[in-house]
């Protein structure tokens, strides 16, 4: 799965139908272009975790963290 397609679905609102667990993930065209490696797929532990706060409409807000192994890298997206 790509990096980039996670975006995706966090804008149309569908946490539940993220990736969870080891995958191989894609790492996304604005990481890529800083740091030039091939774009490989790469493992990645994805979780998607509860967080304290709530959003402005008052529902609670979900944290999704996607840890690459092997490339010492963490991205963390509240939605």
């Amino acid at each position: 799965m790509p990096e980039d397609a996670t975006w995706n679905i966090i804008r149309i609102a569908r946490p539940q139908d993220l990736a969870v667990g080891e995958s191989l993930m894609v790492r996304g065209k604005v990481y890529a272009r800083k740091v030039p490696r091939s774009l490989a797929p790469q493992k990645a532990a994805a979780s998607l975790q509860p967080v304290a706060e709530k959003s402005l409409e008052g529902s609670p807000l979900v944290r999704y963290e996607l840890n690459y192994s092997g490339a010492q890298r963490r991205l963390r997206i509240a939605d």
